[in-house]
């Protein structure tokens, strides 16, 4: 009976080193996904930002098309 009781252990002893490199695995995972949900978080912001300029673009365009009476004024 000793011998069964040692080779469950063995076989525990086994398993638990497995899920301990699963569960080292899984934290890396999710800090490395951290790490991409914060670059496409900045990635968003950025976009914004470039839609603002591409606003103040149009309007600068649009007054300077009007000033020079390339277009009717509004």
């Amino acid at each position: 009976m000793a011998d069964a009781n040692n080779i469950v252990l063995e076989h525990l002893r086994h398993i638990r080193e497995k899920v301990d490199k699963i569960e080292e695995s899984q934290l890396e995972m999710m800090g490395r996904l951290g790490r991409v949900e914060q670059h496409v978080a900045g990635l968003h912001q950025d976009f914004a930002n470039l839609s603002t300029r591409q606003d103040r673009f149009d309007q600068r365009l649009d007054r300077i098309e009007q000033r020079l009476d390339l277009i009717p004024a509004e």
